[in-house]
């Protein structure tokens, strides 16, 4: 009976996905793996151009930072966050070993996400909306100096690392400031290209949203340095995971509402990028099955109140989320996917892939059917 559940998670999380994360952590332990090999020295100039206007420096940032779009830490002023604290126990991660050597779980010190979280940059778009470009290279130039290339914590998952190249992007468009970034931007997106591109065989192992945030730093930042190599490699990665990834109803491998937003968002901000650098197109399948996301995203958003169901995995990841908007409030989202890809349908789900979403006037219907094509997470 052991024997039959162990072959029948085999099955369900995928040959290949296991051999490829085997092997990923075999070459790791061995010392083998080519990430092991890589090297650099993080910028310590200025990312943004500054303001002249003092009045555009707040005197407070803790609205900026809001772990998992709810917890402002107190207290902070203008002082950038301990990079490798879990406020809500208030223990540090270890952070002087390469990333490789640190384990993924210290019971002590809780959630390793929670560390990880101001290190995502998600606090940079509500900044540069603020134009707080002070601000902006004072936190970012002092993560740099805390978290030396490839050694610590935030460097060890590439999606972390892909966050934080979206976010830096981002905030660029905000500012207006993606056509001609400073050489120290640039740089500091050329260390993290170097750490990602390595380790993207493990990201697909993963089938979730790991792939297409790792696809959309390498495109992002590949075309930013025009470096064919990490925005062609970027391109690839987009193409086939959201080809494998998200069903022809627009249902994403993850089945949960709030995984797929970060989905959404991404590829919403990789079609920004795209346009806005006039890149070639990504193929009609590509486009397709982007609409298909968008309107299954639509589906389960309340339109009153901007907020979804509840379904599904939900540890409070979110990317470029507007400076005073509500992490329960998907409109934005919705919008912004709705304006780069379009959506076709009524504004309702069949349940063929999970979940059946059904409305009439002031009333929602929402239900799990449970037919999964990938591994269930909870």
């Amino acid at each position: 009976m052991r024997i039959w559940r162990i072959l029948t998670t085999l099955f369900h999380l995928g040959v290949a996905n296991v051999l490829r994360v085997a092997w990923y952590r075999t070459r790791l332990r061995l010392g083998l793996h080519p990430v092991q090999r890589i090297s650099a020295t993080l910028p310590t100039g200025y990312f943004f151009s500054e303001a002249n206007d003092s009045e555009k420096t707040p005197t407070d940032s803790s609205a900026f930072l809001r772990y998992f779009g709810w917890y402002e830490p107190a207290g902070l002023g203008t002082s950038p966050p301990d990079w490798f604290l879990n406020p809500f126990t208030g223990k540090r991660f270890p952070k002087d070993a390469p990333w490789w050597e640190l384990p993924d779980f210290v019971s002590e010190v809780g959630d390793i996400k929670a560390v990880w979280e101001p290190s995502r940059f998600g606090w940079l778009v509500p900044m540069a909306e603020q134009s707080a470009t002070g601000l902006m290279n004072a936190w970012v130039g002092d993560w740099c100096q805390k978290n030396p290339a490839y050694r610590g914590p935030n460097w060890k998952c590439g999606q972390e690392c892909s966050i934080r190249v979206m976010h830096l992007a981002k905030a660029a468009l905000v500012l207006g400031e993606h056509r001609v970034p400073s050489s120290d931007l640039l740089a500091l997106i050329r260390v993290h290209l170097q750490r990602i591109h390595p380790t993207t065989s493990y990201a697909k192992g993963q089938d979730n949203n790991h792939g297409t945030s790792e696809g959309a730093a390498l495109f992002i930042g590949g075309s930013w340095m025009n470096d064919a190599k990490y925005m062609e490699a970027g391109r690839k990665l987009l193409e086939d995971r959201v080809d494998k990834l998200i069903a022809e109803d627009g249902t994403f491998s993850q089945y949960s509402v709030t995984y797929h937003r970060l989905m959404l968002d991404t590829l919403s901000l990789v079609e920004e990028w795209r346009t806005e650098r006039g890149l070639d197109r990504f193929s009609d399948k590509y486009y397709e099955r982007a609409s298909a996301a968008t309107g299954w995203l639509t589906a389960m958003v309340d339109a009153e109140s901007g907020d979804a169901p509840n379904i599904g995995a939900n540890d409070g990841a979110h990317i470029c989320i507007e400076h005073g908007a509500e992490y329960r409030n998907f409109t934005q989202s919705v919008s912004r996917a709705q304006e780069r890809f379009g959506f076709k349908g009524e504004n309702a789900l069949d349940g063929s892939h999970g979940v059946l979403v059904k409305k009439a006037g002031f009333w929602m219907l929402a239900m799990r059917t449970v037919s999964y094509r990938f591994r269930p997470s909870q």
